[in-house]
């Protein structure tokens, strides 16, 4: 489980600066959004507990994440 979380993790900062993710700096819905799309095209809400981890890296709820994934999904 933690290899999986480590690559969770080394994805999303692939994607977005870790200076962004800081938890000071409120990203906006956009941007979130964005990030969101970019995790499902490579597939990483497949694994286990990606949502749980990603909405702690992005420092929003779950449900926000699974609402972000539904909104992109519509719009591929």
């Amino acid at each position: 489980v933690e290899i999986l979380d480590d690559s969770i993790e080394g994805i999303v900062y692939s994607i977005v600066s870790p200076e962004l993710l800081d938890q000071k700096i409120l990203l906006s819905k956009e941007l979130k959004v964005e990030i969101v799309r970019n995790l499902n095209e490579k597939g990483v809400f497949q694994i286990k507990g990606a949502v749980a981890r990603v909405s702690e890296i992005l420092n929003i709820s779950e449900p926000s994440v699974y609402r972000y994934i539904k909104m992109v999904e519509t719009k591929a």
